[in-house]
């Protein structure tokens, strides 16, 4: 791991990444390219400054098929729209073209990558779902996203 490479992780809670094995293989393959500092998000906080050597930051979200069976509104309010709002938050906080990645797990829609990127995320992952991959939207240069473009599985 590049000892300059630092990013901020926001996180619903430990179960969040704990409850998909996809979304923890995810991170814990993105934790050998960055240097991570997690935090848990809540849409109340004031404080989003982030560490002056943070090079990104990104925010784990996503519906696990058991909750999409369940269609609970809450989880939807946790797992999305709670999230997004953090999003939007950090891009109005940061710097236009600081690197916001949203890491979703299991992406089964496009409303939900796309609601990321109208939020303001300048990457959107797909740790599994019918969406597996990454969508860019806007990015003033490819190096700060090589980290989570690396986290993803090699295919033989």
């Amino acid at each position: 791991m590049d000892a300059a490479r630092k990013a901020v992780l926001y996180v619903p809670s430990e179960e969040a990444i704990d409850r998909s094995l996809d979304a923890r293989r995810y991170v814990k393959r993105l934790a050998t390219h960055l240097d991570l500092t997690r935090r848990y998000y809540d849409p109340s906080l004031d404080d989003l400054r982030l560490p002056g050597d943070a090079c990104s930051v990104c925010v784990l979200t996503g519906l696990s098929s058991l909750e999409l069976e369940s269609g609970y509104m809450e989880m939807e309010l946790d797992t999305i729209f709670k999230p997004q709002e953090l999003v939007g938050r950090l891009r109005a906080a940061l710097a236009r073209d600081f690197p916001i990645v949203a890491i979703v797990d299991d992406a089964y829609s496009d409303y939900v990558m796309s609601a990321f990127i109208k939020a303001g995320a300048s990457a959107v992952v797909g740790t599994s779902g019918e969406l597996f991959g990454m969508v860019v939207s806007r990015v003033p240069s490819w190096d700060a996203l090589i980290p989570y473009i690396n986290a993803f599985p090699r295919l033989a």
